[in-house]
């Protein structure tokens, strides 16, 4: 069995979401790896203007 790389990040910055991508798709240049971003921004949850995000990067 093969296991996969699956990183999972939380951010304000949703940029920082394809840094984090770029820099796996660096340090493993043999692998491809997929981005899903989810927003957890809930309703009155935060402040105004303000986000929440998860990156999740998965080997593919």
């Amino acid at each position: 069995m093969n296991e996969k790389l699956t990183a999972i990040h939380e951010t304000d910055n949703l940029e920082e979401c394809q840094q984090i991508k770029e820099v796996y798709e660096d340090t493993y240049p043999d692998t491809r790896f997929r981005l899903q971003v989810k927003d957890n921004a809930k309703k009155g949850d935060l402040l105004p203007g303000f986000k929440r995000y998860t990156c999740i990067i998965k080997e593919i």
